[in-house]
């Protein structure tokens, strides 16, 4: 046998039916066959580490020795465990209680301890008598429901407590005192109602408290004066609707705070005095309908603000004039009816502008003046009608910009000037019955396009003039009868193309031209499988191109006419069956004869600088004879 082995089954001897001894004499003898069997325990012959025969060992770049014993079945700890593991993991195992296992050999050299997942209700108040070189302590998705005031008291070297995922309905005053090496500690997925006055003192290295989804209703005043230090605070998911002024003042050094989900209506001014460092806020899916003028004047190095899933109605115009570092703005999801341009202009860092899902009507050329670093805008979801002529024609850095789910009918022909580093365009889901051959001029950036949802009948020839960087052009869901010949000779990048679900009945061979098409969608269209579309039968055969409907869709291209090849795909009619009856064939020779003549006509015209001929044709019958 090599090392110490689990009995068979993984379980330890208080476990198994194999050990039923009940003497005090056979538990003695059978303790010290452990202890000494691990304390004189020597690696096998194949490997560096000893462990336990069930366990994975391996050197950890930062604990050193480590043993994995997760997943095993296990009811207790080890009643010992090789020397030296710094690192021990136990999570995911049965393990119900924890009381003096951890006395045995080995523990005392841990730093590193993981019994997280386990199912453990009760812990003993000297369960960690023993193991004071401790400086991570997991814990957390246990069913611990009370913890003693002393449990912690001997881990003066613990910097990481992991708790969250308990049961914990409160905590004593003192849990956490002697514990000034703390760094961490992680409380949320709880059921703390209350903290209690003192529970946090003489906390000095403490950097990160996670207090969040648990049932707090109010926070005393003073309750962080000892947390200078501190620097991300959660209180999200819990029942706060008001704060103490000035319970955040103390917390000098706080960068991120969270207080997301919880039940304010209103916020005080100089409720966030003294918060000179933070630079996150989180505050979405509160009750929150007005921003106060100097409610977050105290935050002057605030870049990222969350307001999403609030009753936000209205702001006063100097809500934001101290918060010149924001970088992300997200309002999205709350009542906002106009954008007003003195709440946003003097936010010249503003990269992230979130107001999607708003009541937004309208808006005109100066609703984003001053944000000239913006990169993304998005305004989905709202009641915008129309897109006006130079809307966004300060934002030279936008990439991304996004209307989808409006009731816009009409672009105008300059709505996105200036909108030159632009890569991400969506119009999807409104009201368009036609686009300006000129609205996407100057876009020489655009790489995606979205026009799907409308209710384009046409479009202009020259609409992608210049687009040479476009990847992706979407068109499905509209009701486009025709494709002009010309329309994607510009696309020379173009790689995936969808007209499904439109009136297409044919399609002219130039528009699948392009060498890069990777992707085309052509299902759900009236296809008329005559001469002219036999082009497409025999492409779709030899194509690389996946031209197979995406995930969900339900049909393939199919034809509508003639009625014999009705509902078929098209590459299951037979290519001789693709014809045109004869006065078909004689009309269109006749219209290719006369563009041909033009043409001729044309060309000596413009050769010989003559003016064109006039030529008109009469019914009346000319007559020889006397008459003349």
């Amino acid at each position: 046998m090599c090392g110490w082995q689990l009995p068979a089954g993984g379980k330890y001897p208080g476990n198994s039916a194999i050990f039923t001894m009940k003497s005090k004499e056979q538990l003695a003898g059978l303790w010290l066959l452990y202890v000494y069997g691990i304390v004189l325990l020597l690696p096998c012959a194949n490997s560096a580490l000893p462990c336990l025969q069930a366990c994975h060992c391996y050197r950890h770049e930062v604990y050193g020795k480590t043993m994995n014993c997760a997943r095993k079945g296990m009811h207790m700890p080890p009643p010992g465990i090789p020397n030296p593991t710094r690192k021990l993991i136990l999570q995911y195992n049965s393990i119900h209680m924890l009381n003096h296992t951890l006395n045995g050999p080995g523990y005392s050299l841990l730093y590193y301890l993981d019994m997280s997942g386990n199912q453990m209700v009760d812990l003993d108040r000297d369960a960690f008598a023993n193991t004071t070189e401790l400086m991570d302590l997991d814990l957390h998705f246990n069913r611990l429901r009370f913890l003693h005031k002393s449990i912690f008291r001997p881990l003066k070297k613990l910097r990481w407590l992991h708790l969250y995922g308990n049961s914990l309905t409160f905590l004593e005053p003192d849990l956490f005192a002697g514990l000034s090496n703390l760094d961490g500690i992680y409380l949320g997925w709880n059921k703390i109602r209350s903290l209690p006055m003192g529970i946090f003192k003489n906390l000095p290295s403490l950097q990160y408290l996670y207090l969040h989804d648990n049932q707090i209703k109010y926070l005393n005043r003073g309750l962080f004066d000892d947390l200078t230090q501190l620097y991300d605070l959660n209180l999200g998911g819990n029942h706060l609707s008001s704060l103490p002024l000035g319970i955040f003042k103390p917390l000098r050094s706080l960068a991120r705070l969270f207080l997301y989900q919880n039940r304010f209506y209103r916020l005080e001014e100089g409720v966030f005095a003294g918060l000179k460092s933070v630079e996150l806020l989180w505050f979405h899916g509160n009750k929150l309908a007005l921003l106060p003028r100097k409610v977050l004047s105290d935050l002057p190095k605030l870049q990222v603000i969350e307001l999403d899933a609030n009753l936000l109605e209205m702001f006063h115009g100097d809500a934001l004039k101290q918060n010149k570092e924001l970088v992300t703005l997200s309002m999205q999801s709350n009542k906002i009816t106009t954008v007003k341009p003195e709440l946003l202009s003097h936010l010249h860092k503003l990269r992230h502008l979130y107001i999607q899902q708003n009541s937004i009507k309208n808006i005109n050329s100066t609703s984003f003046q001053g944000l000239a670093q913006l990169e993304i805008l998005l305004l989905q979801k709202n009641n915008l009608h129309e897109v006006p002529d130079n809307a966004f024609h300060e934002l030279h850095q936008l990439s991304h910009l996004d209307l989808s789910d409006n009731y816009i009918r009409a672009v105008q022909e300059g709505a996105f000037n200036g909108l030159r580093s632009l890569t991400q365009l969506s119009l999807q889901g409104n009201k368009l019955h036609q686009i300006p051959e000129a609205a996407f001029f100057g876009l020489e950036s655009l790489s995606h396009l979205i026009l799907a949802g409308n209710v384009l009948e046409r479009l202009p020839g020259r609409m992608l003039h210049g687009q040479s960087q476009l990847l992706e052009l979407l068109l499905e869901n509209n009701q486009l009868k025709d494709i002009p010949e010309s329309f994607l000779e510009d696309c020379l990048s173009l790689e995936k193309l969808s007209l499904a679900n439109n009136r297409l009945n044919s399609l002219s061979k130039d528009v699948l031209a392009l060498p890069p098409l990777t992707h085309v969608q052509l299902q759900e269209n009236p296809w008329k499988c005559d001469c002219h579309l036999k082009w497409l039968r025999e492409w779709m055969s030899t194509t690389a191109v996946d031209y197979k409907p995406t995930f969900g869709a339900s049909a393939v291209a199919s034809c509508s006419e003639p009625l014999k090849h009705a509902g078929k795909p098209i590459m299951m009619v037979p290519a001789v069956d693709f014809v045109c009856d004869n006065s078909e064939n004689q009309l269109k020779e006749n219209v290719q004869s006369k563009e041909t003549d033009s043409e001729i006509a044309s060309n000596i015209i413009s050769r010989e600088g003559l003016l064109p001929i006039v030529v008109i044709e009469t019914t009346e019958t000319v007559h020889s004879g006397d008459g003349e």
